[in-house]
This record gives structure tokens, C-alpha cells and sequence, in this order.
């Protein structure tokens, strides 16, 4: 809450100094800055509210708002491969309304893979969802099962680096706060995974080895990151400016463009503290760090001790969660593809589950 406020204090801040920073929707060319900052700001917001009215006001059961979460995403994901190669059309995914720019093939400069563009962020939090309902309960264990390995999957299909090992390390840091029995399913889900993927083709190209060979490969990633590397430097002045404000959302003048224009949303620890300042850094420790380490310590502290199921089961996944988009916020982001998706897939959980909670207490049920 406390991250909140300083975050939406920067944001007013910011349109206080900088109002023609809000002309633009696209900031003119898609770098990450103009009204798509405060839509990204207000989607989060927004998103963070709704949870706690879900959680705390409605008392909601967790796991039915996981298992809902787990399965939209998983059709979602699905409904994005299938636009992807032109089998279907569907709103947001594909033709004008579409949340990328493209729907065909994308590739490397230096590997060239397979990889489907929009598609790895949406399907790691379909995995964390998943894995957490498969390590907690009983019921519905083939589904989640089926949904972890494919969300999986569509990870590495994605071809986002960050998301993949964002996935990797929340997924190995859910296994350390369950206990060591229910770890084991995570392992055997990043092997079948893995196996599987290995043997995944599409026409003549080995998709996994490809993209494996991308997060392996230490020079290629230097080499991609080398040309981002001024836009960062750049960031980072507009906090040594305004140490306390930062730079602010406003309109790049023209001779900057060419260092901007290659960073896309990459980079967005550098965004939040360059644009923001101390606000930022406030808004990245309150909201990310803090709940991390403070849910980490209070549920190895108190693991054997919690009486409340769904409060053990909140903790890890939420923890998991940010331990994932950590990784994919501190290289890679993907612009409008996470604020309106999830903006539509929380509204639709918030909906379905809000309205199911009138009609039974309309009905005299607890």
C-alpha cells in the first residue's frame, strides 16, 4: 500500500512538472514513455485493489481465484498461439485491436529461433498459478498438472529470456517454502517440461535448443544488451538531476530519440528510478522487496504454525509471483501486452467471482 502511494505521488508529481508528457498514448515511439506510463501505473493500481477487495472485504477462497486465474491464462495463452498463425481472430490478440504490432514469425539477429512474441509473460504466471494448486491440493491434480507443463512450455515458445528464468527461480524458490515433499513436483514438472520441449519441432527448427542456446550463450546476450546500454546511462542521469522526482514522464526532444529507441520497455528498474527517483526506488522497495523478503521470513518462521491454509497458500504464491515478474521487469517488459491482458483477465476473475459471492449469500449460505 505504503509502494502504492509513493508511486502515485510520482505520477502526479510528475504531470505537475510535465503535463505535455501525457499528449502522447505511444510517447511517440513506443519506448515506454507518454499516457501509456500512467496506463501502466493505473492498470497496476487498479489490479492491486481488486485483489485486496477480493481477498480481505469479500473473503474470496484463494485457490478457486487461482484455479480461475490458472485456466483463463491457459485459454488465453492458447487463443494467442492459435491468432498467432493466422487460425483464428480474436479481440486484443489479433487485427487492429491486436496487443503487438505483429503476428507472424520474429527472430533474432544473431540465433534467429522460433518464438512466439507476447506470449512468454502471460504463460509464467499461468505456471506459478498452476504449480501453486498442484503443490497445495488434491483435486483437480491432472488439470493443473496438464496446465503447469503447457503454461511451461509456452514459456520457452515465448522466447523471452527474463521470463524463462524469472520462471526457473520462482518456481525453485516456491519449491524451498513448501515443504521438501511437495518440491519434488516442481522438479518433475521443469523436467517434463524441458524433455518435452526437446522434442518439440516446428518445421526443420529444434524450438527449445534454440532458445536454450540464447540464454546460455554469454556473448550473444552482452552483444544484444550493448546497444541499450546509453538509454540506461540516460535513465540513470534524470535521477542524478532530481534526486528525489527524477526526470518524469515528458516528451523526448528529437536528438535523444536514437539512444531511446532501441531500450523498447527493457530495462524498467532503470525506467521507475530514472523517471521517478527516490520515489521510484520508494515505490521498487515497499512493493517488490519488501513483500518478497518480509513473506519469505514470516512463512519459514511460522510454516508449521499458520492454521489458516489459504494465508500459507496467499504468501507463496504471491511471494513466487514477484520473485517471477522481478526478473521480467529487470530485463525485459512487454509494453501494453501486461497492463490491458491482465487488465481484462482480473476483471474477468473479480466479476465471475463477486458475483458467485452474492449469489450464495443471497441465498442465506455462509
Amino acid at each position: 500500500m505504503l509502494g502504492l502511494i509513493a508511486l502515485t505521488v510520482a505520477l502526479i508529481a510528475s504531470y505537475a512538472r510535465n503535463p505535455a508528457g501525457a499528449k502522447s498514448l505511444f510517447g511517440g515511439f513506443g519506448t515506454g514513455y507518454g499516457l501509456k506510463v500512467y496506463y501502466e501505473a493505473m492498470v497496476a493500481i487498479l489490479l492491486f485493489f481488486v485483489t485486496y477487495w477480493g481477498l480481505h472485504i469479500l473473503k474470496l477462497e484463494l485457490r478457486k481465484i487461482l484455479s480461475l486465474i490458472s485456466a483463463t491464462l491457459f485459454i488465453t495463452c492458447v487463443i494467442r498461439v492459435l491468432t498467432y498463425f493466422g487460425l483464428i481472430d480474436f479481440p486484443f490478440l489479433s487485427g487492429s485491436l491486436a496487443y503487438l504490432e505483429y503476428t507472424g514469425p520474429t527472430y533474432s539477429d544473431y540465433i534467429k529461433p522460433f518464438r512466439i512474441g507476447g506470449l512468454s509473460h502471460f504463460a509464467a504466471l499461468s505456471t506459478v498459478c498452476a504449480t501453486t494448486l498442484l503443490a497445495f491440493q488434491s483435486r483437480g491434480r491432472m488439470r493443473n498438472l496438464i496446465f503447469a507443463i503447457s503454461s511451461g512450455a509456452m514459456v520457452i515458445l515465448g522466447g523471452g529470456r527474463s521470463a524463462f528464468v524469472g520462471v526457473c527461480a520462482g518456481l525453485l524458490f516456491l519449491g524451498i517454502l513448501v515443504r521438501p515433499s511437495k518440491s519434488i513436483i516442481v522438479t518433475i514438472i521443469a523436467v517434463l517440461t524441458i524433455g518435452a520441449l526437446g522434442l518439440f519441432r516446428i518445421g526443420r527448427q529444434d524450438v527449445a535448443d534454440v532458445q536454450f542456446q540464447r540464454i546460455l550463450d554469454y556473448e550473444s546476450i552482452t552483444q544484444r544488451e550493448k546497444h541499450r546500454i546509453s538509454s540506461y546511462e540516460i535513465l540513470i542521469e534524470g535521477l542524478v538531476e532530481s534526486p528525489i522526482l527524477g526526470r518524469g514522464i515528458q516528451p523526448i526532444p528529437f536528438q535523444e530519440r536514437a539512444k531511446y529507441q532501441d531500450v523498447g520497455s527493457h530495462g524498467a528498474y532503470f525506467s521507475v528510478i530514472g523517471l521517478f527517483g527516490l520515489l521510484g526506488i520508494t515505490y521498487l522497495i515497499l512493493f517488490l522487496i519488501v513483500p518478497v523478503v518480509g513473506s519469505t521470513l514470516t512463512l519459514l518462521r511460522n510454516r508449521k504454525n499458520i492454521p489458516d491454509q489459504e494465508g500459507l497458500i496467499a504468501m507463496v504464491f504471491f511471494s513466487a509471483m514477484l520473485v517471477v515478474f522481478s526478473f521480467i521487469m529487470g530485463a525485459g517488459g512487454g509494453g501494453y501486452t501486461e497492463p490491458h491482458l491482465f487488465l481484462l483477465v482480473g476483471g474477468l476473475v473479480y466479476l465471475h467471482e463477486s458475483l458467485r459471492f452474492r449469489r450464495t449469500n443471497s441465498k442465506g449460505y455462509d
